[in-house]
C-alpha cells in the first residue's frame, strides 16, 4: 500500500519550500560583495594537531571582496548560504542547537555572490585577515565581514583547524575540533605545550602569514583570482578574542601587518607582552566581559567589579601606549563579549526563524564596526577620523588614544 501525506503536512511542506529564504542585511558600504572559497595547504609547516606523521596544516579559507559598484537594486541570485557546505555541518549543528535552530541557519543567506568577479579598479585593493575566536566559525562573523568587503576591503578569513567545532571542507569532509569526544585520541597525541594559550595563538598567527604569502604570490603558487590585485601597503590583521592575539601576534611577527585591531583581545600573548609592535593598534572592548560576568557570579558586587575592570582598562592603555605607535582604545560599554559576532543578530532568528525579523547589526555591533571602518580608512588614507578623537562618553562610547597631538598631524 502507498503512504499518503496528510494534506494539511502537504500544504505546509508545499508553503515551506515557496517560501523564500531569510536573508543577513544589506551591509552599508559603496560595493555589491562577492565570495568564494579556497583550501589552501602550507606545505612547510607539519600539523602538530592530529596523530598522524607527516600530515601538513591545511586551512578552508573565505574571501569577501568588493565585485562591483552597488546599483538601485541588488542582482537577481546575488546571495551565497550563511553556513557554506551546509549538509556536512548539518549533524554538528543539530548537535549544538538542536534541529531546528540548525535548519534555520541552513536556511539562512548572505547578499554576496558566490564567486562574483573582483571589482575593476585601476588601484590595487586593501587586505584585512581577520580571524575568528576560539571555538567561533569564521561564518559567526558574516556581517562584520560583509560590511568591510562592501567597504572595498578584500577579507580573508581561515577556519583555524581543530580550534573550532568543526570545519567543513568543499571535498565533503568534516574535520571536526579537538573539543569533541571523537577527536580525544589525536587530542591526547599532542604535545603539553599546546594547550598554553601562546603555543594555540601562535599557530594562529602563523596561518595569517602564510595566508598573506599564498594570496599575494606572483609565482607558482599563486592564486590567478587575485593576481597582482592586492595592496601589499595596505594589509591589517583584525580577531576577536583568541583571534585578536592571532591579529597582534601576526602585527609583531610580520613586517607586512601595516596596523591591527584586536577585539576583546586580553591579556596579551606572550611574544606581544615582550617586544614593542611599532605600529597603529586599535583595541576593541566590551563592558561587559567573561571575566566581569565571573566575578558578579562569584558573588562580587557592581561596585567591586566596576573598580577592577577600571583597574583592567589602565593596564591595557599603559600596554597600548608602550607596544603601539600610535594606539587606541575603545570601550563599548554595555557591550557583551559576543556582540562582535553575529550571535545577538542571530538570537530571535533562531529561537523563531518564521516570526523573527533580520534586522541588521544590533547597536553594539553597529558601533564596534562604525569604528573599525573608521580606523581602517584613517590608516588607509592618513586622513584623521572624527570618531576616534578622545571622549569619556560618548552614548556609551568610550575613546583612549596614546597619539597626543595625533589629530593635529593627521589633519
Amino acid at each position: 500500500m502507498t503512504a499518503t501525506i496528510p494534506l494539511l503536512l502537504l500544504l505546509a511542506l508545499q508553503g515551506q519550500a515557496d517560501e523564500p529564504a531569510p536573508l543577513l542585511p544589506e551591509p552599508t558600504g559603496p560595493f555589491l560583495v562577492g565570495t568564494r572559497i579556497l583550501t589552501l595547504v602550507d606545505e612547510a609547516r607539519e600539523e602538530v594537531l592530529t596523530a598522524e606523521a607527516g600530515d601538513k596544516r591545511e586551512l578552508v579559507v573565505q574571501l569577501w571582496y568588493p565585485s562591483e559598484k552597488r546599483g538601485k537594486e541588488r542582482p537577481a541570485g546575488w546571495r551565497t548560504h550563511y553556513v557554506p557546505f551546509f549538509a556536512t555541518m548539518r549533524p554538528l549543528l543539530e548537535r549544538q542547537y538542536g534541529r531546528p535552530q540548525a535548519e534555520a541557519l541552513g536556511r539562512l543567506e548572505v547578499p554576496a555572490g558566490t564567486d562574483a568577479p573582483l571589482v575593476r579598479s585601476p588601484r590595487k585593493l586593501p587586505v584585512i585577515l581577520f580571524s575568528h575566536g576560539q571555538r567561533t566559525a569564521r561564518f559567526y562573523y558574516t556581517s562584520t565581514l560583509l560590511e568591510l568587503a562592501s567597504h572595498g576591503y578584500v577579507v580573508v578569513s581561515p577556519d583555524h583547524s581543530y580550534d573550532i567545532e568543526g570545519v567543513a571542507f568543499p571535498d565533503g569532509r568534516l574535520v571536526e575540533g579537538l573539543h569533541s569526544a571523537e577527536r580525544k585520541a589525536a587530542a591526547d597525541a599532542i604535545d603539553a605545550s599546546w594547550h598554553e594559550p601562546d603555543a594555540r595563538v601562535g599557530i594562529w598567527a602563523k596561518d595569517l602569514s602564510f595566508l598573506l604569502d599564498r594570496l599575494t604570490s606572483r609565482g607558482r603558487d599563486k592564486e590567478p583570482f587575485l593576481d597582482g590585485r592586492l595592496d601589499a601597503r595596505r594589509v591589517f590583521a583584525v580577531g576577536h578574542c583568541c583571534g585578536g592575539m592571532a591579529a597582534l601576534e601576526v602585527g609583531l611577527e610580520d613586517k607586512r601587518i601595516k596596523a591591527v585591531v584586536a577585539e576583546n583581545a586580553w591579556p596579551l600573548p606572550g611574544p606581544v607582552r615582550k617586544r614593542e609592535l611599532g605600529k597603529p593598534v586599535l583595541m576593541l572592548d566590551s563592558g561587559h566581559t567573561t571575566t566581569t560576568e565571573s566575578l558578579k557570579a562569584q558573588g562580587l558586587s557592581d561596585a567591586e567589579v566596576a573598580k577592577l575592570a577600571a583597574g583592567y582598562r589602565a593596564e591595557q592603555r599603559k600596554e597600548i601606549a608602550r607596544l603601539a605607535a600610535p594606539g587606541w582604545q575603545v570601550v563599548l560599554s554595555e557591550a557583551r563579549h559576543m556582540s562582535f559576532s553575529d550571535q545577538y543578530q542571530l538570537e530571535p532568528f533562531m529561537l523563531a526563524p518564521r516570526q523573527a525579523t533580520l534586522t541588521g547589526p544590533d547597536r553594539d555591533l553597529r558601533r564596534a564596526l562604525d569604528h573599525l571602518l573608521a580606523f581602517l580608512a584613517q590608516e588607509c588614507t592618513g586622513k584623521h577620523q572624527d570618531l576616534l578623537d578622545p571622549v569619556d562618553d560618548r552614548d556609551g562610547v568610550e575613546v583612549w588614544t596614546s597619539d597626543e597631538g595625533g589629530r593635529k598631524r593627521r589633519r
